[in-house]
């Protein structure tokens, strides 16, 4: 992605969300191998792992020697841009045709754009959104290829195809064809100091998902989520899932393997929770259990919101729970408590 494609792309999702540069932790679909000096996403790379997934590394291969040329020239005019809605006006004309259409676009202050009626296409990947506002985002640090040290941005009726995820047949079988979505994200990040004030997820019939988080330690430069968050410690974070259907789904799937039926497979599921909660004696340990067993029983008609929090003693880092096998030890560690209400 060129450094105006890259402009662009920000003012559409703010980077965060399409470019690429998002800082919510690592997933269990990070690259293992990131940041080792060898590409490992399909075409460019090996393809060792999934596209999006080892961004600095596969940045660095797929950059050609600045020649000077005309890709130059416009970055150095969008670094003279007096805001985020200015930058996107110049960059707009390098985009390729078809690439990019709203109904409505207006600027917020100098770091924020707001969209109505957005399209946008990258390859063969479309995505329709309803609304996308940027309230704040640090613009100039992504012209640069850095990650923002700021963000808020609020999404709208995002719809997007399931096959352009790279989920595996089951998550796409339950998804349906097109995924539909809310989302939002504000952070700062001040030196090594992380704070993600809100990020949610809500999908429709599904469920909504929310995280807050402060973390140390991280490294901004990384150039990649998992790389970031590498070597950082948490201070406190708290995740929340209010269902709205989503795990009666992945019941139902399951019980197509077992041969039972859901409620069934409900049961199963809570007599394993049960059976681990047994070697958990602590009383926060005992809570959360409850509170996931509330959790799944109510799968049938969900008519709460899961939360767990984490409100350590002093910061712990992730790499730290890799030694710890017993439960009790895990939870004061992490300060952990859970309730379903």
């Amino acid at each position: 992605m060129t450094k105006v494609t890259h402009v662009l792309g920000l003012a559409i999702l703010s980077g965060g969300l399409l470019a690429g540069t998002a800082v919510l932790p690592a997933s269990a679909q990070d690259c293992p191998t990131t940041n080792d000096g060898v590409c490992n996403e399909p075409d460019v790379g090996d393809a060792t792992c999934k596209a999006g997934t080892d961004t600095a590394d596969c940045s660095a291969a797929a950059t050609p020697p600045a020649s000077g040329g005309g890709d130059d020239a416009m970055v150095e005019q969008l670094a003279g841009a007096g805001s985020l809605y200015e930058a996107f006006e110049l960059a707009l004309p390098s985009a390729p045709p078809g690439a990019i259409s709203y109904s409505s676009a207006a600027p917020i202050g100098e770091n924020g754009i707001e969209f109505v009626d957005l399209f946008f296409a990258d390859g063969p990947d479309e995505v329709a959104i309803d609304r996308l506002t940027v309230n704040n985002v640090d613009w100039r640090a992504m012209l640069d290829e850095g990650t923002p040290t700021f963000m808020d941005i609020v999404v709208e009726g995002l719809s997007l195809p399931v096959d352009a995820l790279d989920l595996d047949p089951m998550a796409e079988s339950m998804l349906g064809d097109v995924i539909s979505t809310n989302l939002s994200l504000s952070y700062t990040i001040e030196g090594t100091a992380l704070n993600i004030d809100q990020a949610s997820l809500e999908m429709q019939d599904l469920g909504a998902l929310g995280l807050t988080l402060a973390a140390d330690g991280v490294n901004p430069n990384a150039g990649d989520p998992g790389g970031m968050m590498l070597g950082s410690t948490i201070s406190n974070g708290e995740l929340t899932f209010q269902d709205n259907g989503l795990v009666a789904l992945i019941l139902d799937q399951a019980s197509q393997m077992t041969g039972m039926g859901p409620e069934e497979t409900a049961m199963m599921a809570v007599a394993q929770l049960q059976m681990m909660g047994g070697q958990a004696t602590s009383p926060g340990a005992q809570s959360a259990m409850e509170a996931l067993t509330a959790f799944l029983q109510a799968a049938p008609n969900p008519d709460g919101t899961l939360t767990i929090s984490m409100n350590p003693s002093t910061p712990f880092s992730p790499l730290m729970l890799m030694s710890v096998t017993d439960p009790d030890a895990a939870v004061q560690l992490l300060g952990l408590s859970a309730s379903y209400q």
